[in-house]
């Protein structure tokens, strides 16, 4: 058995809660116990508890089967909120600070939006449950194709974002508010693309029955094998990228 499956996240839910949900389903759906058999369900990467969007799954015996879409691109949309810093730079934490944002404009956005495309060092996020202002640590490299302002209602504001693995939103959108002169946090997180996989592809809870994902799999097949060596060439030309990631 070797399954590659894409799945829609709900806001709210950590990964853990929906691995331990499929295993129960699959279990159940099976009569045994998958581990039993020496298998795994394995996420590929992680998401944060308040974003909601696709995340692509594998079943195997081996943990090597994910590394491909755990290190994959992702595109996001991103909406934040300028003039305000939260504890965990997105809306679950508590406001740390507040700063003047009616002088920004949407070309002040996109100006600043260059420091944080390419390859660059960023740094990570406070976590989720921080209830004071983090002092920013290890920083890792990261990369990022593209930002484009969606929308600008100050204070908020709307991006669509294309990056790379381990490029974290709420750092990103904490980077551009102090760039800008103010400060920002995010306040809503959806992932519309994972790898190879869109929304269109991701499968909802009420259809993570056993039966369903294998045919689901399957179907995709033509998606995820070739995706899986193309990263395998990508993964050897630039391995900086990728490290402690895969």
């Amino acid at each position: 058995i070797r399954l590659i499956f894409p799945i829609w996240k709900d806001k709210g839910q950590c990964v853990a809660d929906v691995t331990n949900t499929l295993s129960l389903q699959f279990n159940d759906d099976l009569e045994t116990r998958i581990f039993g058999y020496g298998y795994k369900i394995l996420p590929a990467g992680t998401m944060d508890t308040c974003a909601s969007g696709v995340l692509v799954y594998g079943v195997s015996r081996f943990t090597s089967l994910v590394r491909w879409f755990r290190v994959g691109d992702r595109k996001y949309i991103v909406k934040g909120r300028l003039g305000v810093q939260t504890s965990t730079y997105d809306a679950t934490g508590d406001v740390v600070g507040t700063a003047p944002y009616e002088h920004i404009t949407g070309t002040d956005m996109k100006n600043v939006f260059v420091q944080s495309l390419g390859e660059f060092e960023q740094n990570r996020p406070p976590p989720p449950d921080s209830v004071v202002a983090s002092t920013v640590v290890a920083k890792r490299p990261v990369v990022c194709h593209s930002i484009e302002l969606a929308s600008l209602e100050p204070p908020d504001f709307k991006l669509e974002v294309h990056c790379g693995a381990g490029c974290n939103m709420r750092s990103l959108v904490h980077d551009i508010g102090k760039a800008l002169g103010s400060m920002a946090h995010v306040t809503s997180l959806e992932r519309h693309q994972h790898g190879p996989f869109t929304l269109e592809h991701a499968l909802p809870s009420y259809r993570w029955s056993w039966e369903e994902v294998v045919a689901h799999s399957e179907a995709l097949r033509p998606l995820w094998y070739p995706y899986m060596t193309e990263m395998a060439k990508s993964m050897h030309d630039k391995p900086h990228l990728y490290q402690g990631r895969a």
